[in-house]
């Protein structure tokens, strides 16, 4: 069982407005086991959405509580605590207090300004809204999504370069799956697994949604642990975390908003360039010719996909032309040049 933190140690709404003007703030969640702050920085770009919400607590329209809560979870980590403290109901908590301490702070007048009295809110499953919707909430909040953002160092080029794990897996499955409820349309999860698929669905069924539905598997994968984290980086645009699992009592942020054909798209390219091109050496580094590979696309900012690293590894193996792949204008009007001047010299 995890321990939670008590509002007590939660810094005062002052205290975090204050210390917005640093774009690398830490997470606000303390970890009493280890009697200290959660290390991990809350991203810039949160820090950001979190001044304009601040902005909008003199919104008279606004509904405080709610703009509160969302300060409350933005300021937490996204890597370990935004979905915990929403879970737990800690973000709510958190925002009573924080509207109690700008009610002690403030002259009624400016208080009231701020939004503490009653007023219209558009309904949500986190804002205080009319008697009736307890319900609708409690279903809202047993199974909810919202999009994931990796870690800011996590990227296709990064992952690429970083050395696999002498303990990571060698051969494995990777597989994709959702559950039949309702609540799961169009949400797909996608993991690895060294052991028996069936075996890893077994467990997955824990979650208590009902037994999964397996969508698509791929079995005997080279390093599959790192086929599914390259798939998740590619799929960036579609991640989003299932907020809570109570069985866990964790998040699962494995989950893409894209279709079943669009995955096994990419899961199979990714396993066919690693199974084609071999480019881990026997100690897990990419070796020095693919490093220069991603170096150049780095450099000319050509986006990284699997697709394009099985073209790469084609024309290395010489089934594929250099010129049948280049998409540049400059370049097919070369070759037809090329082309004619040839046809002239077959005719003279």
């Amino acid at each position: 069982m995890v321990v939670l933190s008590s509002l007590q140690h939660f810094p005062s709404f002052a205290d975090v407005r204050s210390g917005l003007t640093h774009k690398t703030r830490q997470c606000i969640w303390y970890l009493p086991g280890k009697q200290r702050y959660c290390m991990v920085r809350t991203e810039a770009s949160k820090i950001d959405l979190i001044l304009e919400l601040t902005s909008q607590l003199d919104d008279r329209k606004s509904c405080t509580l709610r703009i509160l809560s969302e300060i409350a979870e933005l300021s937490c980590c996204a890597l370990h605590h935004r979905n915990r403290i929403w879970a737990t109901g800690l973000a709510k908590s958190l925002a009573h207090q924080w509207q109690q301490g700008l009610q002690s702070d403030l002259s009624e007048t400016a208080f009231e300004s701020a939004g503490a009295v009653k007023v219209e809110c558009e309904h949500s499953p986190r804002c205080d809204t009319a008697e009736g919707n307890e319900e609708t909430e409690k279903k809202l909040e047993l199974v909810a999504f919202s999009p994931h953002i990796p870690f800011e160092g996590d990227t296709l080029r990064s992952t690429l370069l970083s050395q696999i794990e002498s303990t990571a897996s060698k051969i494995g499955s990777v597989y994709a799956f959702t559950y039949l409820d309702s609540a799961f349309d169009g949400m797909i999860k996608i993991g690895y697994t060294s052991r028996s698929i069936d075996l890893r669905m077994d467990e997955w069924a824990d979650c208590g949604h009902g037994p999964p539905h397996l969508l698509k598997s791929f079995s005997n994968v080279r390093y599959p642990e790192r086929v599914e984290f390259l798939t998740h980086l590619q799929l960036v645009k579609d991640w989003h975390a299932m907020r809570w699992c109570k069985y866990h009592e964790r998040s699962h942020i494995e989950w893409f908003k894209t279709s079943v054909s669009a995955v096994s798209q990419v899961v199979q390219a990714w396993i066919s360039w690693i199974e084609r091109a071999n480019p881990y050496d026997r100690r897990g580094n990419l070796k020095p010719f693919w490093r220069g590979i991603i170096d150049f696309l780095s450099e000319y900012e050509i986006t990284i996909t699997a697709e394009l690293m099985v073209q790469i590894q084609e024309i290395e193996d010489g089934t594929v032309s250099v010129a049948s792949f280049i998409d540049d204008e400059l370049l097919r009007k070369e070759r037809l040049d090329l082309e004619r001047v040839c046809v002239k010299q077959e005719e003279n």
